[in-house]
């Protein structure tokens, strides 16, 4: 399932297929949205970048 990023701000990456550490950043940020939790989903996309940009560019 694929969430929108915040508004004003570059789209969140994609998880890559079968990384473990992608899956569960995605997933923790899917629950922050739906908690309606923008502190938490904030939190997540940086987490997010930051992991992709070191394990996967």
């Amino acid at each position: 399932m694929t969430y929108p990023s915040m508004h004003g701000w570059p789209e969140v990456p994609q998880p890559v297929a079968g990384c473990d550490r992608c899956a569960t950043l995605h997933q923790n940020r899917a629950g922050a949205i739906r908690r309606g939790d923008g502190s938490a989903e904030s939190d997540y996309n940086v987490l997010i970048r930051r992991h992709h940009a070191g394990a996967h560019e």
